[in-house]
């Protein structure tokens, strides 16, 4: 018994030490270049800078704060970012890692896990994550560099993803928007600002295909419901869209517009409206 309890002592004098010296010797600068380069490569033209990066307990590892920018955009915010790994599926051979981070005065939480080398000798993996309360404000920097517009209000979602970094996979997301505002820039027919209460959509990815199955835009101005597809490449903002839609103009969207809308859209009570082009210069066309 006492030799029990003496190995014991050894082996948390050993995981002691091994604790503080990584503590004290944790290689900060060589996982900050790591990290900043998975993101470059899974986003070409994407920059990340990571700050207060370093080891957490139980074991872990957070950064104070990770800026991330695309294509020389303002950044976008990521706070107090904590990483920890599944312990007991690491040992069964299917690591994981938990994921948290603050992000556009929201929350970002969920798990990636590691699942090998592809055909081509990329690494593949699979995510899960969900999306609470992001400002869809503080996330303008890029959204604009991508589509050219801005947008106010809350953005709430979940996804999943399984395959290599570079979007070649399969996966699936819902999205969920509050009251919130869209700005247009250009103006769409002297339209400028379009204020929503609620939107929702889903979608699903195959191998760069994103099939948009559905989505809906309500407020005040307006109704929108359609579907589609964006076929991703890089940079982003040079995918393809192909979206089919029906927009009902309001009372408060038809002062200012219903001069243009030909009579017998008035009548079906919608206007037809289709979405081609790229996501930075897209085409509008009713029919």
């Amino acid at each position: 018994m006492k030799n029990i309890k003496k190995w014991i002592a050894y082996i948390l004098y050993i995981l002691g030490l091994a604790l503080v010296f990584l503590y004290l010797c944790f290689p900060a600068d060589s996982f900050k270049r790591y990290a900043e380069h998975l993101a470059a490569r899974a986003a070409p033209g994407v920059e990340a800078s990571v700050e207060g990066l370093g080891p957490g307990f139980p074991p872990s590892m957070s950064a104070k704060k990770i800026e991330i920018t695309y294509r020389g955009s303002d950044p976008v915010l990521f706070e107090h970012l904590e990483i920890s790994p599944g312990y007991i599926n690491f040992f069964i051979g299917k690591p994981f890692f938990n994921i948290r981070t603050e992000a556009a005065k929201g929350l970002i939480k969920g798990r990636i896990g590691i699942k090998g080398a592809s055909e081509d000798g990329g690494r593949q993996i699979s995510l899960q994550m969900d999306i609470n309360g992001l400002h869809m404000e503080a996330l303008n920097p890029v959204f604009e560099k991508i589509s050219g517009y801005t947008a106010q209000g809350g953005l709430e979602g979940k996804l999943e993803y399984s395959g290599s970094l570079d979007m070649r996979g399969t996966g699936s997301a819902i999205f969920g928007v509050g009251e919130g505002t869209l700005n247009l820039n250009p103006p769409f027919y002297g339209i400028g600002k379009l204020e929503f209460s609620q939107g929702r959509a889903e979608m699903e990815l195959k191998n760069r295909n994103l099939n948009i199955s559905s989505f809906s835009i309500n407020g005040r101005q307006f109704s929108l419901k359609g579907n589609g597809r964006v076929i991703l490449s890089f940079p982003v903002e040079e995918s393809r869209v192909n979206i089919s839609s029906r927009i009902t103009p309001h009372p408060a969207l038809l002062k200012s517009i219903g001069n243009m809308i030909p009579e017998k859209y008035k009548r079906q009570g919608g206007i037809p409206m289709r979405i081609t082009g790229t996501l930075r210069q897209s085409n509008y066309s009713f029919r």
